[in-house]
């Protein structure tokens, strides 16, 4: 039997003297979590529902009375009640984002000929079709108002309709706890800005209440109701429930809870040593063991750049953390674009969609960073714009609000830089001409990201692979995926045995995946232990100002096993050791006879993604590889220019590379062997020499050492000084160095 209490106006709080007769907001604490239910609110001979379910606060706008009932079953569990006039302060935030959510296209898998039909008839088999039904209404909803059409009765009858039918607590998650918890809720927030106008307040807070029951607080997701599993929510995922609770936040113009997801906010902006986050050296990791500056990373820095501007407007305080802002952008985004393309493998599952390109996600980056830099001081402003133009040329797509503020050069000036991002296993160079990268693996890093359908065939994403950027366009911006043969990757090592299409991404136990960036070059040492077909290899490569090296030696398998060396579209063959890519000469050089193929492949997204369109690509490959039939070890060189100051091999053995190139030898040891020259080296690592003010000194990271050092060996009257930790032991031993390592 149902309950009623009565509530005097005495014991309510902030009761403000003109309130009589006027609409207020009647808010209150349930103080539990409690299963689905609602409550009725009985004021001046008017009944109010309220569907409640999870702890936390609940309002509903109605007229003044000095006494008000409340009826459910559990009265006791209601707390904290309060009158609040409706100040509508919060009209030029939900006025800000009405612009904003007008242009922004909701990506949609499916377009219908008859919406209305269509949702009236659907029956959902996946939860990412809910999503989708909802995008469909916002998309709507979008196009009406640019045509001045307010008429808005059939899209709130199938908003409706789709809660009623398949956004409820009494229907089981099917598939993916993400729709229901961030793409569902930020679809229908996205409507209720759009037709905030058009809606009664008591319509919009029941939307409030049933996108609460889902997605109640932002810092918890997985929030399965029939277990009540609860897991802690971080980057990407994290911002996107700050922007779901901010509107119910906003909407009940309950800014304390607003300032709470600020603070939530902020600790974003904090670099982790382990987990999810963003990493000191660069690197952005999402889902644990992917590398992910540009899908959750995008996704996290455009809500970061929409959310800072909600607290600003709501009279928050933020300059504190626009410092941290400002070195995340430099660090763990602009260095990954190139002539406005973002590097493909450092977006995760993305890359199989087909939406979701290279250039497309560039491009929201590139504005989430313009939008950002509206709130810096005119000295970062000003460094962030240059650093844009030096990383996009003239057909990048800015945003209408944001074009005012950057000016696109029609040639690009930019520096050469190279990095190793060693928290996610990625490397990169990148100059005015070309962006090379080195995508790897280990024990904190996947093969690959394979998830809810997504990304079939990328297994050898993280062993090897080497991108390669040249020229003012991408070859992996549209159908590159879905047609090139997976087992083909530029720079991996592997056989052709055949992989499950669901094959999940697995960790890489193999020994050490380091690189050492010293001057303008990368240095990397990576042992090979697939996991797929169980082939070994030592590999090493070099990033430097012209090209890319790489030693494959040692190679044990027992299957056939090749290095590709590349596989490309948009190829112009000159000769077996020339191409033309991108409009610029590309030359190969190698140790070995290559084998050179050309092939056509097709293919479509549904390929490689379960929600893809099945629409074909046809695409031409040519290919370059080395076969491993013998045993042979293998050097190879992509570069854009042929010199005498080009790196030389100077030693390939099966456990010890080690090249030349300007002042520098680059040395890396597998297996714990002995390297002897005039230098003395013992132990797995990757080693630096060089001299510089007539000293001598070694950069290295060896197997099991917690850090990188830097040792100097200064000549003295008596032996060599050393400066470095315990750990290590040099003796001179007829000016020879040697390097021990203590276990």
């Amino acid at each position: 039997m149902r309950k009623l209490i009565e509530k005097d106006i005495k014991n309510i709080k902030n009761i403000r003297k003109d309130t009589k007769d006027n609409f207020v907001f009647f808010r209150f604490v349930l103080s539990k979590d409690i299963n689905p239910s609602i409550l009725k609110i009985h004021s001046n001979n008017h009944t109010y529902d309220v569907h409640i379910s999870n702890q936390g606060t609940y309002q509903i706008y109605i007229p003044f009375s000095t006494k008000i009932y409340l009826e459910h079953h559990t009265p006791q569990l209601f707390t904290q009640f309060e009158y609040l006039e409706k100040d509508d302060s919060n009209l030029k935030i939900i006025d800000y984002y009405k612009n904003i959510y007008l242009v922004q296209k909701p990506i949609i898998n499916y377009l219908p000929d008859d919406i209305n039909t269509y949702i009236k008839n659907i029956e959902f088999r996946h939860s990412r079709q809910i999503t989708n039904a909802f995008r469909l209404v916002l998309e709507n909803i979008q196009n009406k108002i640019k045509k001045s059409n307010n008429d808005f009765i059939e899209d709130i009858l199938n908003i409706d309709t789709l809660i009623n039918k398949a956004y409820n607590i009494n229907i089981n998650y099917p598939q993916n706890w993400w729709d229901y918890e961030i793409g569902i809720p930020k679809a229908i927030m996205r409507i209720l800005v759009l037709i905030y106008d058009h809606l009664e307040i008591n319509n919009i807070l029941y939307y409030l209440d049933i996108i609460y029951r889902f997605s109640p607080k932002a810092d918890i997701m997985h929030y399965r109701w029939d277990e009540r599993k609860q897991l802690k929510s971080t980057g990407a995922n994290l911002t996107d429930l700050i922007e779901i609770t901010n509107w119910r936040y906003i909407f009940h113009e309950d800014y304390k809870l607003l300032k709470n997801n600020f603070k939530l906010l902020i600790k974003v902006f904090d670099y982790v040593k382990t987990g999810d986050g963003f990493y000191k050296d660069g690197s952005f990791i999402q889902h644990d063991y992917v590398a992910y500056n540009g899908a959750y990373g995008e996704v996290l820095l455009t809500n970061i750049s929409y959310l800072m501007t909600t607290f600003l407007k709501s009279n928050i305080k933020i300059n504190k953390v626009l410092d941290k802002i400002f070195t995340l952008i430099k660090k763990h985004f602009l260095p990954f674009i190139f002539n406005g393309y973002f590097l493909d493998t450092l977006r995760g599952r993305s890359i199989s969609r087909s939406n979701n390109t290279d250039f497309s996600t560039a491009s929201r980056i590139i504005n989430a960073i313009l939008r950002l830099s509206l709130l810096f001081d005119n000295k970062r402003k000003n460094i962030i714009i240059r650093l844009i133009s030096e990383n996009i040329h003239q057909e990048f797509q800015i945003d209408d609000d944001l074009k005012d503020i950057i000016l696109l050069n029609k040639e690009l000036k930019k520096t050469s830089l190279t990095r190793s991002y060693n928290q996610m296993n990625q490397y990169v160079y990148q100059s005015k001409n070309h962006f090379f990268g080195v995508s790897l693996s280990s024990k904190n890093i996947l093969t690959h990201e394979y998830m809810n359908g997504e990304n079939k065939k990328g297994w050898y994403f993280n062993l090897g692979y080497t991108p390669l950027y040249i020229g003012p366009k991408s070859i992996y911006e549209k159908g590159y995926y879905p047609t090139i043969n997976p087992y083909y990757l530029s720079g991996v090592t592997n056989s052709n045995k055949e992989i499950s299409l669901d094959e999940e991404g697995l960790l890489h136990l193999n020994q050490m995946t380091f690189g050492l960036t010293l001057s303008n070059q990368t240095w990397i040492h990576f042992d090979l232990n697939s996991p797929f077909d169980q082939t070994k290899a030592n590999k090493s490569y070099l990033l430097f100002e012209q090209g890319l090296l790489q030693i494959v030696s040692n190679v044990n398998s027992n299957l056939n096993v090749h290095t590709t060396i590349y596989n490309l579209t948009d190829v112009d063959l000159i000769s077996k050791n020339e191409i033309i890519f991108g409009g610029k000469s590309l030359n190969i050089l190698s140790n070995q006879e290559l084998v050179y193929e050309t092939e056509k492949l097709k293919g479509s997204y549904k390929d490689i993604n379960d929600f893809e369109s099945t629409t074909p690509y046809e695409k031409t490959y040519y290919k370059a590889y080395a076969e491993h039939k013998d045993n042979h070890n293998l050097w190879y060189m992509l570069t854009l220019k042929t010199s005498d100051k080009l790196p030389k091999v100077i030693v390939l053995q099966d456990d010890i590379h080690v090249v030349n190139y300007l002042k520098y030898t680059y040395i890396n040891i597998f297996n714990d062997k002995l390297y002897e020259s005039d230098i003395l080296i013992e132990g797995t690592g990757n080693y630096i020499l060089f001299e510089k003010n007539n000293q001598k000194q070694l950069w290295f990271k060896t197997l099991n050492q917690t850090q990188l050092s830097n040792i100097k060996i200064t000549k003295s009257n008596v032996d060599y000084e050393i400066l470095s930790n315990n750990k290590y032991k040099f003796s001179e031993q007829n000016k020879i160095i040697k390097l021990t390592y203590e276990v």
